[in-house]
């Protein structure tokens, strides 16, 4: 085999050994990365259990021995487990000797040793199962770890603690920093945010809005119907404008719906009067849904006739009685001659020509 061959061998040999070792280190990484998660594990269960309790002192070895029958003090004890004393060993052999048996076993074996071939002894193919071999046999020699109990507490943090420190201690020390003046730091945020916003592209013009007078509202909505956002509309005698999708004018009002009340004005009015003919009751309704109630009364002469004794007369009435015509001043039920101040004359009895 020349020197060429014997270094591509040795190339080779190391590829295989690199391979072997990379792929058994790769499966011991794996599991040291499962292990430290299972250690990670057990320390927030060992966080998680209560504070053991002290159990009962136990018994020491002499009770034992007395339970088991032993009669005596503990150093009658002591001295019945010393033992009796051996005969007397042989002489070893001298060391001489020794050595020349040695020399001589190894003599004999380096004899039954196979005389290699020259440059044919070892082939590629013949190296790579003795290599494989050999690495399978070293990766059988790592203890495998137990299931949960490789690592007690104590020794795991200890282990994590070691590499944390390294790896802190790998760290480069860092120098410290030079003092700047919040006005410098100010300056520097200003001109970045001035650079920032330079290289933002600039916005387009957007579409040209509509003038008011291109708004078309609509005369009328119907109450079931959705209409887009935007939308302008006369409704209930004031003027509407959808601020969003419209739903369905419903009992909760136009606001509700969608539709926001840009006029407010009056849907309807009405108003009645009372049967005393001074009262009267105005009701109106506007567009956003407000009702307005106004009681109004009036001060006015109404005639009442005859005057009738025991009956309510109001303010403002009049009644003919006597011949001449009064005008309650109050709410009375006096007749129109008393002279309380309820009634005034308003037109008095004339003559009688006859």
């Amino acid at each position: 085999m020349t020197k060429d061959d014997l270094d591509g061998l040795i190339g080779t040999v190391a590829s295989v050994v690199k391979e072997f070792v990379g792929n058994a280190i790769g499966a011991i990484s794996r599991r040291v990365d499962s292990l430290t998660e299972m250690a990670a594990a057990l320390d927030q269960r060992f966080a998680a259990l209560p504070p053991p309790k002290d159990g009962l002192p136990g018994a020491s070895a002499f009770q034992i021995a007395c339970l088991g029958g032993f009669q005596g003090s503990e150093g009658e004890w002591l001295e019945s487990l010393r033992g009796k004393d051996g005969d007397p060993g042989k002489h070893g052999m001298p060391r001489a000797e020794i050595e020349a048996i040695a020399a001589e076993a190894v003599k004999s074996a380096a004899g039954l040793l196979p005389l290699p071939k020259d440059g044919s002894s070892v082939t590629l193919d013949d190296l790579r199962p003795v290599v494989a071999s050999e690495v399978a046999a070293a990766v059988a020699l790592i203890p495998a770890p137990k299931d949960g109990k490789s690592f007690d507490e104590p020794t795991l943090k200890q282990w994590i603690s070691s590499l944390l420190s390294a790896e802190v201690a790998s760290l480069p020390k860092p120098k410290d920093g030079d003092s700047v003046h919040p006005d410098t730091v100010a300056l520097m945020v200003t001109r970045e945010v001035a650079k920032a916003l330079a290289e933002l592209p600039r916005p387009k013009d957007g579409d040209p809005g509509r003038d008011a007078t291109q708004y078309e509202p609509l005369l009328s909505i119907e109450d079931a119907k959705s209409y887009p956002r935007g939308t302008f509309a006369a409704h209930r005698g004031g003027m509407i404008r959808s601020f969003r999708q419209t739903d369905p004018v419903g009992d909760a009002g136009l606001f509700a719906a969608g539709w926001a009340v840009m006029l407010n004005g009056i849907a309807s009015e009405s108003e009645e009067t009372a049967n005393d003919g001074r009262t009267d009751k105005r009701v109106t309704h506007y567009t956003d849904g407000t009702v307005l109630e106004r009681v109004i009364s009036r001060s006015v002469v109404i005639d009442r006739g005859v005057y009738r004794e025991g009956t309510a007369y109001a303010k403002g009435d009049g009644v003919s009685w006597g011949g001449s015509f009064w005008i309650a001043q109050r709410d009375t039920e006096a007749k129109p001659d008393a002279k309380d101040g309820s009634w005034r004359l308003s037109v008095k009895k004339g003559q009688d020509k006859s």
